[in-house]
C-alpha cells in the first residue's frame, strides 16, 4: 500500500511517533511529509502495514466503509463546517492538539456513520492532564489596550492584577501558603510598579518612620516611598497588624493624604495597596489564633478577594522542586504518590478537624526530600504528620497506606 492509500489516521499516527508536529498540517501536507520520510528511509510503508496486519480490523459491512476519497471528502466537508479554532500558539497545545486528531480520526475510520464506535475520551483527557499543566498562561487587558501575558501565575492572578490596575485596593484573604504575597509583587511587576512589601506592623512608626532621634532627620520607611511617588505598599498578614497601625492606614487612604512628621503628603495617583491576610477580619479562629477583629471601615476601603487553593499551581511548583533537586522522569511516579498523600493529609484535616496545616509548602519540601534521596516515611512524617497527636497519626496511617512504586 503507498502513503496515498493510507488512511488519514494511521499517517498522522506514523508522522507523531516519529516526532513531527501535525497539528499545524493539512492532509496533503501530512502525506508530503510522510513521503519525504519514506524517500530518506526513515519510513518503510510495508513495515507499517505488516504491523498493523497484527491487529484484526473491526468487523464492519462492506457497503457502510466509504471509499477513501470520499472519506477525505468529508473529513474536508467537516473541517468546512466546524466552527474558526485559532491554531496551537505554543508546543504544549501542539501536543495536545496531535492527541486529540489522532482520536478523533481514528474514530471516524472505524465509526464513520456514528453507530457504535466511541471516541476514547479517556485517552485526550489523559493526553491533556499530562501536558496542560507545564504552561499556565494570564492574559491581561491594561487600560491603554495593551495585552499583557504572564506565564506560570495562581488561578486568580488576573482578578488580582484587574483591581490594581483600575488603583483599587485589594485585600486578599486565603489560607496560609497559596502564594498571595507572591501574586501581589509579581502583579506589581507587570504593572511596572515599584513595591515594598511587610509583614505584619505592630507599630505606627514602622509604617510612617519619624525623626531618628541621633540624625536628627527623617527615616524614610518604605511605605512612605511608594505612597508619595507611586507603587504598590504589600502588608502581609495584614489581620495580625497592631489595630492603631490599620486605623492610621485607614485615614490616610480616606483622606488621600499622610501626616508624617515632617510633612503631610498627598497620595501618589499609582499607590496601591495590597492587604493578605488569612481570616475575613472578624478575629482569632481555630487555624489563626493569633489574629485581630478588623475595623469594617478599614475593610471597607479594600474589594475583597477570596484566594483559593490551586493545586495544579502545586503540582507545577512541587515538580519543578523535584527536577531541580535531581529527580529524573523515572521517579515522577514516586512524586505524584506524594501529592497524593499531601492533598489525603490536608482532607484528613478538614474531615477531622486536626489542628494542623498541609499547605504548598510541604508539597514543594517533600519534593525536594524524595528527589534528593530521602526516606518517604521520614519525608511524611517531617511534613505531614507533625502537628497529628498520636490518635490521629495512626488513624492517617491506617486510612490511607501507601505503596511506593518499584524502581524502573
Amino acid at each position: 500500500m503507498s502513503i496515498a492509500d493510507m488512511h488519514i489516521s494511521q499517517v498522522r499516527r506514523e508522522l507523531i511517533s516519529r516526532g513531527v508536529r501535525t497539528a499545524r498540517l493539512d492532509a496533503d501536507e501530512m502525506r508530503r511529509t510522510l513521503q519525504d520520510l519514506a524517500d530518506s528511509g526513515d519510513f518503510v510503508p510495508n513495515q507499517g502495514d505488516q504491523d498493523d496486519q497484527g491487529e484484526p480490523e473491526q468487523a464492519v459491512p462492506e457497503q457502510a466503509v466509504p471509499e477513501q476519497d470520499d472519506q477525505d471528502d468529508q473529513d474536508d466537508q467537516d473541517d468546512q463546517d466546524a466552527p474558526a479554532v485559532p491554531p496551537p500558539s505554543n508546543p504544549v497545545e501542539e501536543m495536545i492538539d496531535d492527541r486529540v486528531k489522532l482520536h478523533m480520526d481514528v474514530h471516524r475510520a472505524t465509526d464513520p456513520h456514528g453507530e457504535g464506535g466511541t471516541i476514547d475520551q479517556d485517552a485526550i483527557e489523559a493526553a491533556v492532564k499530562a501536558h496542560a499543566y507545564q504552561q499556565v498562561d494570564v492574559n491581561v487587558t491594561m487600560p491603554s489596550g495593551e495585552t499583557v501575558k504572564v506565564e506560570g501565575q495562581h488561578k486568580q492572578f488576573a482578578e488580582l492584577l484587574h483591581w490594581l490596575t483600575l488603583r483599587e485596593h485589594a485585600y486578599i484573604v486565603g489560607p496560609a501558603g497559596w502564594g498571595k504575597s507572591h501574586a501581589a509583587i509579581e502583579a506589581a511587576k507587570v504593572l511596572g510598579l515599584e513595591y515594598y512589601s511587610t509583614g505584619a506592623v505592630l507599630s505606627p512608626t514602622r509604617l510612617v518612620g519619624g525623626i531618628s532621634p541621633v540624625t536628627g532627620e527623617m527615616i524614610i520607611t518604605g511605605f512612605r516611598r511608594v505612597w508619595e511617588h507611586g507603587g504598590v505598599f504589600i502588608i502581609d498578614e495584614a489581620d495580625a497588624s497592631a489595630p492603631a497601625v490599620l486605623i492610621l492606614l485607614n485615614q490616610a487612604l480616606a483622606n488621600g493624604e499622610c501626616a508624617f512628621d515632617d510633612a503631610v503628603v498627598p497620595q501618589h495617583e499609582d499607590f496601591v495597596c495590597v492587604a493578605t491576610a488569612n481570616t475575613v477580619g472578624n478575629g482569632a479562629t481555630r487555624d489563626y489564633s493569633a489574629r485581630q477583629r478588623l475595623d469594617k471601615a478599614t475593610l471597607d476601603r479594600f474589594v475583597n478577594i477570596a484566594w483559593q487553593p490551586d493545586v495544579d499551581l502545586e503540582k507545577r511548583l512541587a515538580t519543578a522542586a523535584f527536577k531541580r533537586f535531581g529527580g529524573d522522569e523515572s521517579q515522577l511516579p514516586v512524586l505524584n504518590v506524594w501529592l497524593a498523600d499531601v492533598s489525603n493529609a490536608r482532607n484528613f484535616v478538614d474531615e477531622y478537624e486536626v489542628d494542623a496545616l498541609i499547605t504548598p509548602r510541604a508539597a514543594i519540601k517533600g519534593a525536594k526530600s524524595l528527589a534528593a534521596g530521602g526516606d518517604y516515611v521520614m519525608t511524611r512524617s517531617a511534613l505531614l504528620t507533625r502537628h497529628f497527636n498520636e490518635d490521629q497519626r495512626l488513624s492517617f496511617e491506617r486510612k490511607y497506606t501507601v505503596t511506593l512504586p518499584k524502581a524502573a
